[in-house]
């Protein structure tokens, strides 16, 4: 037990370090078919990474990408439209976040300025845990993804003495200004996106679509001046199901994404009209 933990570490640490080796300076594929003859070898996936541990444990191999290669055999099967698309929905996400006044709009109205938040100390946290997908076209450039995610957002309140509740009336203002001021959600994502390669054989890629947003969780912590710590849960009226928009683009394990949400945030008459947003960078996997 303890061997197979200590190979998944590292298996983790090392796909992000073997990342940027190019597929050319390394026969991966003959590497691997003589690999899987041996009846020693066990087998582990990350995302479009096959990795071979041999050996006891003791001879890592890491395959690039396992869905493709120069095969002729496998370039045939790559023409059909139903084989696997190489897909880069698979990663994790960090990035800024806020709040705006509509779609694709990073400010709020100035009656919702009570709500706010400081970009400098507000960030994303998004992990694209795995996906589904089917090319579209022969040449394996179109493809259709989805999958499923979790999101964490954390937002750091510009106004120092705004806290959240549900009641009579969702914000409320206190006499003391608190240090820190915080709003944090957790969401399930499920996407549904085109990815678009533009050159053949290649990893650079664009995706565009939607983003189903499930709320799994909301609370609020402040912080006063003397470093007393308050925290509370609830819904705080948002809307149980929201939708976004996501457009992503990237080379290999690299890339940038912008997300904007469709919905507001919270229920009608329930709270401000505002639409959370985040843009960052992705390491794919």
């Amino acid at each position: 037990m303890k061997r197979t933990l200590l190979i998944s570490a590292i298996c983790l640490s090392a796909t992000t370090l073997f990342a940027g080796i190019p597929a050319s300076d390394f026969d991966f594929m003959a590497a691997a078919d003589s690999l899987k003859q041996s009846s020693d070898t066990s087998h582990f996936f990350m995302g479009r990474r096959e990795i071979l541990v041999t050996n006891g444990g003791k001879d890592i191999h890491f395959i690039r990408n396992r869905f493709y290669d120069d095969n002729e055999e496998n370039q045939e099967q790559s023409k059909n439209p139903l084989h696997r698309f190489n897909s880069h929905w698979e990663s994790f996400n960090f990035g800024i976040g806020g709040f705006g006044s509509g779609i694709a709009s990073t400010s709020v109205d100035s009656k919702y300025d009570y709500i706010d938040v400081d970009p400098i100390r507000s960030f994303a946290f998004h992990w694209n845990i795995s996906d589904i997908s089917l090319s579209l076209t022969p040449q394996n450039r179109i493809g259709l993804v989805s999958g499923i995610g979790v999101t964490w957002d954390y937002y750091a309140l510009s106004k120092k003495n705004v806290w959240l509740d549900k009641g009579d009336s969702l914000m409320h203002f206190d006499t003391v200004t608190y240090k820190r001021n915080k709003l944090r959600t957790c969401n399930m994502v499920v996407p549904l996106m085109l990815e678009f390669h533009p050159v053949n054989n290649s990893n650079l890629y664009v995706m565009a679509g939607v983003e189903a947003n499930l709320r799994l969780g909301a609370r609020t912590k402040h912080v006063t001046e003397d470093g007393v710590k308050n925290k509370h849960k609830s819904d705080f009226y948002m809307n149980p199901i929201t939708c976004n928009m996501v457009v992503r683009a990237g080379y290999e394990d690299f890339g940038v994404y912008f997300s904007t949400a469709l919905t507001p945030m919270f229920k009608d008459n329930k709270g401000p009209v505002v639409y959370p947003f985040s843009a960052g960078v992705s390491l794919n996997f």
